[in-house]
């Protein structure tokens, strides 16, 4: 299974403020201090209330967590999937964000896991469905 990649922008995602460079004399001017104190407030916002998921987009990282999400086509039966990821750490678990159908989803070989692949185990009764999951 190839590793995914995770699209490190988008919804919910804090951007890298860009710092002011000191004036020549060494001193911070009124508008270099202007810009830490949006960098300032722009990480406050995102922590205080601002955590999120993201859009939910396929592949997309989830929000401003270290994640990502993934969407895995479910079929019939009984199914242990390898989960390719791009966090290059050992998820400790995941979150089932989104099912559209009655799709039970578990961990399995959890011992296996590693830090590009995970493996769930689903069972469908009948049809085919559509989960996204969230590593973390």
């Amino acid at each position: 299974m190839a590793q995914r990649t995770i699209v490190r922008d988008g919804e919910g995602v804090l951007a890298l403020p860009h710092l002011p460079r000191l004036d020549p004399d060494g001193k911070l001017s009124d508008g270099g201090l202007s810009a830490i104190n949006a960098a300032i407030r722009a990480l406050y916002e995102k922590l205080d209330g601002g955590i999120s998921f993201g859009s939910g987009e396929a592949s997309s990282q989830a929000g401003n967590l270290d994640a990502q999400v993934i969407q895995l086509n479910v079929i019939t039966g009984t199914n242990e999937i390898e989960v390719g990821h791009g966090l290059n750490r050992v998820p400790w678990g995941f979150h089932v964000v989104y099912r559209d159908g009655p799709v039970d989803v578990y961990a399995s070989s959890v011992r296996s896991w590693g830090t590009d692949t995970m493996y769930i185990t689903t069972v469908l009764a009948a049809g085919t469905a559509v989960i996204k999951i969230v590593p973390v």
